[in-house]
């Protein structure tokens, strides 16, 4: 794969993007990440499958990253799989392409694009729209893009993570927030799922000692940041004396159209 893995572990997460192949399998931590997030898209598979029956449906995983997602919807029809980061399509590409698994490189946030893409009978959108400017007006064109009878499935935070993951994530989604959001724009929930994982302080120091890729912030990025949210500073303490690390939480939809 033109020289990726270098060291086992050291490019498992990059670009705030998850590489499941690159992993030390030795790595618990490593291993924690991989199980949280290839389950995600195992259940939006699953998802799928109960809506459409006997039909194979045309899939679109869009921010799909390194394509591992894509790979496992590939059981359902014809999927086609979209990220931003030509490094992380060309990956895709390499790694997880064919058998009714395309790639191409495009934005969530560029609606001229986006309306090139035709209609989907399902729409897989896993940590996206926490890092778009308008969450809304992405979530509205899901809408417009599905078929006759087809679903959307939106997965992204359900804890704080901008004093951790700041620039990349520009708001946080409380599940009152984002079911107000979804019914703006004309969605109802079908199903949901949650995850709740703590993150032990120890694992998160080690990983940052050992691995420059790893999207951990700067102590001065998070003086400033909790200078201007305190409240955020006492949330994260409250957490780490209560569970000696930090939550961080996923929420994720079935959606249909009302």
């Amino acid at each position: 794969m033109n020289g990726w893995t270098e060291q086992a572990g050291t490019k498992w997460i990059r670009d705030d993007r998850f590489y499941p192949e690159e992993i030390d399998p030795d790595n618990e931590f490593h291993e924690a990440v991989r199980s949280n997030f290839t389950r995600r898209y195992e259940i939006a598979r699953d998802w799928i499958a109960r809506v459409s029956g006997t039909r194979r449906p045309r899939v679109l995983d869009i921010a799909c990253g390194s394509g591992y997602g894509s790979q496992l919807l590939g059981d359902l029809g014809e999927v086609v799989g979209v990220d931003v980061s030509p490094s992380a399509i060309e990956y895709a590409r390499d790694q997880y392409g064919g058998d009714g698994v395309t790639f191409h490189v495009g934005s969530a946030e560029d609606q001229a694009f986006l309306r090139t893409l035709g209609t989907f009978d399902a729409i897989v959108s896993i940590a996206t729209i926490e890092h778009l400017d308008d969450a809304e007006a992405f979530v509205s064109w899901m809408h417009r893009s599905l078929g006759d009878g087809g679903v959307g499935i939106l997965g992204f935070p359900a804890s704080l993570t901008r004093d951790w993951a700041s620039p990349h994530h520009k708001i946080d989604i409380s599940r009152r927030l984002a079911l107000r959001m979804f019914s703006r724009v004309g969605f109802t929930v079908r199903d949901s799922l949650f995850q709740r994982e703590i993150i032990r302080l120890g694992h998160l120091l080690r990983e940052r000692g050992g691995n420059p890729e790893f999207p951990a912030p700067s102590f001065g990025h998070l003086v400033r940041h909790f200078a201007v949210h305190p409240h955020h500073l006492f949330i994260r303490l409250g957490q780490l004396l209560a569970n000696g690390g930090f939550v961080f939480s996923h929420q994720q939809y079935l959606l249909e159209r009302e």
